[in-house]
C-alpha cells in the first residue's frame, strides 16, 4: 500500500496566473480556485486614417466572440502605450458587440453639423450610441477584440472598398492585409499547478459554471495539459503545453483525474473512464517535475487532492481487459503513423474533389486537418521533419521522411483542384479552404521553433563564435528587443578589445533565451540583412 498522506495534499495554483484568471482562497488560505474574469485581451487596432466627415462606414464582424468599437481623437502614431492612451481616456469606447457563428454588421460615422462633431454607432434597429467630439481634431476608428474566434474589418458604405488598418495595433493582434483577428483566442487564460507532479502522480479538480453569472454563455470550455516550465508570465502569449486536451462546454464539468502513468503516459480520467490519453513527447525530462496546466474559459475549476495514479499501460480504461496487439494492423503501432494516415487522407479527399464526389471525408476534412495540425511537431535534431508529438520512435527506426514542404504542396493541390473544378463558392468547399489557410499558418509557424534556434546555436558553438561578426548584427538585435542596453554596451567595450570575447558574449545571450515565433523571425532578418544567415539553422522561420 502507498502511504495515505500523499492523499491529502491540498494543491494550489500558482500566484502567477493570466491576466483573465481569478484565484479565490479556500477557508484555509490555500489559493484552490480559479476562474475566468475577463480584464484585458491587448487586442485592439486603429483605422488606417481618419474617417471622413459624414461619411457612412461599416464594421463587419465575422466568428464568436465579443468586441467594443470605440474612437481616438490622438494621432496612432503618437501613442506610445495603447494601454496606457486607454486608461488615461484617449482612447474612448462606445459599443459592446457579442455575437455567436454569425455576421455582424455596425455602422459608423463622425457626424458634422450645427451641434458640433459627433461619432455614431448603430447596429440593425438598435438605438445610436453617440459620443460628442472636439470639432478640431481628426478621428480615428478603434476596434477592441476582446476574445473568441473573430475577424474584423471596416469599410465605405458607399463605395464598398475596404479600409486598412494602422501599422499601429496591440500586441495579440494578428493583421492580414484588409482584415484583423486575434493571435491568441482565448488570451490569458493559463493558471498552472503550484508544484509539479511525478511519474505516478495525479491531481483531482472539480469543474463548474461560475457562480453569479447572469446565464449560460454560448461557449465555454477547459483545456487541460501538461509543461515541464512554470508559467513565469500572467500576460504572456506564448503558453503552449506539451500536451493539451480541450473539453467543450458540457463535456468540461464534473471531476477530473489528471496524472502520469508510472511509464510516462498521460492520462484524463471522469470518474473510471479514461476519456484521453497519450505518451509524454520526447523532448520532455521526465525524471523532472511536470506541471499541470489549465485554460479556463467562461468556467471555474477547483484542485481537490493529489492522488496515486494506478493506470497500467496495458489497460487503457479501468475495468476493461488488455487488448491482444496481433490483431492490430502494423501500421496503427508505427509511430509515424499519424503523419502518413493524413498524407493518405489529403490523397483520398483530393482524388474525391477532382471527381466532384461530396464523401464523409471531404465532408470532415477542415476538422481532420485541424486536429491533426495540433498534434505534431518537429523532430528537433533536423527542424524540417515532422514527427507527431503523441509519440515516440522506437529504438533503432529511421527519421521521418515527411517534411513540413510535403504537407504544404499536398494541401495546396486541394486548393487548385477546388478552384479548377469552380467548387470554391459552395459552402463545404469554402469550410476546406478556410482550414487550409487557417493550418496552413500554423504549420509554417512550427517551423520557427526557439528548441531548434538555440539547439543549433550549441551544435555549432565553436564555428559560430569563430565566424560571426557580432557588428553591426548587434545593433539590429538591440532595435528589436532581443538585447537589452547594457547588454549591448558590454558586447561593444568587449569588440574593442577583443572580437572573440565578444562573439562568446552574444553567444550566451542568445542561447539562453527563449523566443517567441515573432522574435525568431526578426533575428533570422537580422542575420539575414547582415549577410550572416549561414549561421542558422537551414530554415526560412517566414
Amino acid at each position: 500500500m502507498e502511504p495515505s498522506l500523499y492523499q491529502r495534499v491540498k494543491p494550489g495554483f500558482s500566484e502567477i496566473v493570466g491576466e483573465n484568471i481569478e484565484v479565490d482562497l479556500d477557508p484555509a488560505g490555500n489559493p484552490v480556485k480559479a476562474k475566468w474574469n475577463f480584464s484585458n485581451s491587448c487586442g485592439l487596432a486603429f483605422s488606417g486614417s481618419p474617417l471622413g466627415d459624414n461619411r457612412k462606414y461599416e464594421i463587419i464582424f465575422s466568428g464568436s466572440g465579443h468586441a467594443r468599437i470605440g474612437l481616438t481623437q490622438n494621432d496612432p502614431d503618437h501613442i506610445r502605450d495603447i494601454q496606457e492612451a486607454v486608461r488615461k481616456n484617449q482612447i474612448l469606447f462606445v459599443s459592446d458587440v457579442r455575437y455567436h457563428k454569425r455576421q455582424c454588421v455596425v455602422d459608423i460615422m463622425k457626424k458634422d453639423g450645427i451641434g458640433g462633431s459627433k461619432f455614431v454607432t448603430k447596429y440593425k434597429d438598435d438605438s445610436p450610441q453617440i459620443k460628442d467630439l472636439l470639432s478640431s481634431n481628426d478621428v480615428w476608428a478603434v476596434i477592441y477584440l476582446k476574445f473568441g474566434n473573430i475577424t474584423a474589418e471596416i469599410k465605405d458604405k458607399d463605395s464598398g472598398a475596404s479600409l486598412k488598418f494602422h501599422k499601429k495595433r496591440d500586441r495579440n493582434i494578428k493583421p492580414t492585409d484588409l482584415m484583423i483577428s486575434l493571435r491568441s483566442s482565448i488570451p490569458f487564460a493559463y493558471a498552472c499547478a503550484e508544484k509539479g507532479i511525478s511519474r505516478g502522480q495525479g491531481i483531482r479538480v472539480r469543474v463548474e459554471h461560475i457562480k453569479n453569472m447572469e446565464k449560460k454563455p454560448n461557449s465555454f470550455h477547459l483545456g487541460i495539459g501538461i509543461s515541464d516550465k512554470k508559467l513565469m508570465s500572467g500576460s504572456s502569449l506564448d503558453i503552449a503545453p506539451f500536451l493539451f486536451k480541450k473539453l467543450e462546454k458540457d463535456e468540461c464539468l464534473g471531476e477530473f483525474f489528471v496524472c502520469i502513468s508510472k511509464k510516462g503516459k498521460f492520462h484524463l480520467c471522469r470518474g473510471d473512464l479514461c476519456i484521453y490519453s497519450k505518451a509524454l513527447p520526447t523532448e520532455m525530462n521526465l525524471e523532472l517535475p511536470m506541471y499541470v496546466c489549465f485554460e479556463i474559459f467562461r468556467v471555474q475549476i477547483e484542485l481537490m487532492d493529489t492522488s496515486y495514479c494506478e493506470h497500467s499501460e496495458a489497460v487503457e480504461n479501468p475495468g476493461e481487459e488488455p487488448k491482444p496487439t496481433e490483431n492490430i494492423p502494423p501500421e496503427t503501432t508505427d509511430p509515424s503513423y499519424v503523419i502518413f494516415e493524413m498524407f493518405n487522407a489529403i490523397r483520398i479527399v483530393d482524388e474525391d474533389i477532382k471527381s466532384r464526389k461530396m464523401t464523409p471525408e471531404v465532408r470532415k476534412f477542415s476538422d481532420d486537418l485541424t486536429e491533426y495540425v495540433k498534434h505534431i511537431s518537429l523532430d528537433r535534431s533536423n527542424a524540417e521533419y515532422l514527427t507527431p508529438i503523441s509519440t515516440r520512435l522506437a529504438e533503432g527506426e529511421g527519421k521521418p521522411t515527411l517534411t513540413i514542404n510535403d504537407l504544404l504542396k499536398k494541401l495546396e493541390g486541394i486548393e487548385k483542384t477546388i478552384v479548377e473544378q469552380h467548387l470554391e463558392r459552395q459552402q463545404d468547399y469554402m469550410k476546406i479552404l478556410e482550414a487550409i489557410k487557417v493550418n496552413r499558418e500554423k504549420i509554417a509557424e512550427k517551423r520557427v521553433d526557439s528548441g531548434v534556434f538555440t539547439n543549433h546555436l550549441q551544435n555549432t558553438c565553436a564555428d559560430f563564435i569563430a565566424n560571426v561578426d557580432a557588428f553591426p548584427l548587434c545593433d539590429h538585435l538591440l532595435q528589436i528587443g532581443i538585447f537589452h542596453q547594457i547588454q549591448f554596451e558590454t558586447i561593444l567595450d568587449e569588440h574593442k578589445l577583443s572580437r572573440q570575447d565578444a562573439n562568446r558574449s552574444l553567444f550566451r545571450i542568445l542561447v539562453k533565451k527563449e523566443y517567441t515565433p515573432e522574435q525568431l523571425r526578426s533575428i533570422w532578418k537580422a542575420f539575414s540583412v547582415t549577410k550572416q544567415d549561414s549561421l542558422l539553422p537551414k530554415l526560412d522561420p517566414s
